[in-house]
């Protein structure tokens, strides 16, 4: 979860966000964060040895089943996303 925040914190605008947690199946977890950045989609990438930054997506890709982000609003022009992520958990 604190990689998906952090994630909105330094790529997304406005000064709020909302923190979705979930538990959909007794095995399963839904954690998402919605951000008013629709147009900052977030992207995995290779960060280079020095990199200070980057490796956010790597560490949710490594631990979430699936993650990605779905655009919110008017479907012309969506004004918000949300950036989610899925996992087993323990029943």
């Amino acid at each position: 979860m604190s990689e998906l925040v952090t994630n909105a914190v330094n790529h997304a605008r406005g000064h709020s966000l909302r923190v979705i947690v979930d538990r959909p199946a007794h095995d399963r977890l839904y954690l998402a964060i919605v951000d008013m950045a629709p147009s900052r989609v977030p992207m995995l990438r290779a960060p280079g040895g020095d990199d200070t930054d980057g490796r956010g997506l790597i560490l949710v890709d490594a631990l979430a089943d699936r993650w990605g982000y779905d655009l919110l609003g008017p479907a012309r022009r969506p004004n918000r996303k949300r950036c989610w992520a899925e996992m087993k958990a323990a029943p």
